[in-house]
């Protein structure tokens, strides 16, 4: 019943250039007493953008440096114990990822008819990885 009106825009109309177009004379003006200004005080200004580093240094390392908070021990181990099991999570992630390949390219090499020796060597070594996989997320205690 109701359909969507298509309206031909120009795409090359924007906020941008419709502000230059109305205040044109105001930009070309605040452009040209700039560049008056600029080339009148050359070294003021120089000077003035050191002085602005300069103290942008001075607060960077002084006065904007931030303290910091020492977390009472309960929060410190909560958040001790969250970090590592979030770490652990990723390290079980990644192993189940490299399981994943190596499963896969076992599958490969047994589909084949005949195997060579490099593929024995290969499925050695792919066997060798997942038991030290195993072992390492899995420890005796």
């Amino acid at each position: 019943m109701s359909r969507k009106t298509i309206s031909e825009q120009d795409n090359q109309v924007t906020l941008f250039t419709e502000l230059r177009k109305e205040f044109a004379g105001y930009f070309a003006l605040l452009s040209q007493r700039r560049n008056q200004f600029l080339q009148r005080y050359p070294r003021q200004v120089f000077t003035g953008m050191l002085i602005c580093l300069v103290t942008s240094v001075v607060l960077a390392f002084s006065v904007m440096r931030q303290k910091k908070v020492s977390t009472p021990s309960g929060v410190g181990k909560a958040g001790a114990e969250m970090a590592s099991g979030l770490g652990q999570i990723l390290n079980t992630g990644t192993a189940l990822k490299e399981v994943l390949e190596l499963q896969s390219q076992v599958e490969i090499i047994l589909k084949k008819d005949s195997l060579n020796q490099a593929d024995s060597l290969l499925l050695e070594a792919a066997f060798d990885r997942l038991e030290f996989i195993n072992k390492k997320l899995n420890p005796k205690p």
